[in-house]
């Protein structure tokens, strides 16, 4: 006899999100919360006669509709994968097929369907950043990949970034959150929102990501700028492997080792900051 299947419950903080913005059928705060959400898709080994990635898809009224989730435990309610693929709702738009559209969570409360008329409609504009002037060189880079939607190169900018923290944690829409910035321009402009000025250290993104409270508070880049990022507590793992990652592809290789009786062994730097700039 098959195990009942139990009722659907939010695992992380886009679908606690969801919940509430579903219930309050408020679609536009729904794509907001989809836009800067990491998703998942279903993955499976390859077979030894076709070793392309699978997509998924569920036709409805005629139309194939890409299937992705919100969690992994969302994907493997409904499918019953070898394991996932990271991707963002802008990444997918731009990967599916003319004609095809996205089902977000489908067989849960939160399920969204996203017609393929609708689709272009979700990717950023770079017409938005027409004003923007970065202050150095992270912020062109992450203007940059935002505007050519390159994951990757915002996570290694990311990663590698000094930011200006404020001391102590700020609420914002009533969710706690940590605010770094990659500039005092972007913090003096944040201040315009704020009833008094918050103490400041200037430190690396890792440092803060290693100080991390806990997963109730959300990581806010830049918050109220052009170039804002906001991350869920639950990616920050993500980050930190990231940035280890990224830092041993950087690690300089091993110079040959020659024994010397004169020399003594010099330490290797396991800074990730140190390694990630190049140093160390």
């Amino acid at each position: 006899m098959e195990s009942p299947v139990t009722p659907w419950e939010p695992v992380n903080d886009v679908e606690r999100d969801l919940v509430v913005a579903t219930g309050a059928g408020d679609l536009q705060r729904v794509m907001s919360i989809l836009a800067s959400a990491q998703l998942y898709l279903p993955g499976f080994r390859p077979s030894a006669s076709d070793e392309r990635q699978r997509i998924v898809t569920k036709e409805r009224d005629g139309v194939p509709y890409v299937l992705v989730f919100t969690s992994p435990e969302a994907l493997h309610r409904v499918i019953p994968a070898d394991g996932w693929h990271p991707v963002t709702l802008a990444e997918l738009v731009r990967r599916t097929p003319d004609g095809w559209g996205v089902a977000v969570d489908p067989v849960t409360p939160v399920g969204v369907v996203i017609p393929p008329d609708d689709l272009k409609a979700l990717l950023p504009q770079p017409a938005g950043m027409a004003g923007f002037v970065p202050a150095n060189e992270t912020e062109r880079l992450i203007r940059e990949a935002l505007i050519e939607l390159a994951g990757d190169v915002l996570l290694d900018v990311l990663v590698t970034a000094r930011v200006i923290a404020p001391t102590q944690a700020l609420e914002i829409d009533g969710v706690p959150v940590v605010a770094v910035f990659t500039s005092p321009e972007r913090y003096d402009d944040f201040l315009d929102g704020l009833p008094s000025p918050v103490p400041t250290v200037s430190m690396d993104l890792v440092a803060v990501l290693r100080q991390w409270p806990d997963e109730e508070h959300r990581l806010a880049v830049n918050p109220g700028s052009p170039i804002a990022i906001v991350l869920g507590g639950d990616r920050v793992p993500g980050l930190l492997a990231h940035a280890v990652e990224l830092a041993e592809r950087r690690r300089p290789a091993a110079p040959p080792v020659v024994a010397s009786l004169d020399e003594p062994d010099l330490p290797v730097s396991d800074n990730i900051a140190d390694l990630l700039r190049g140093g160390g």
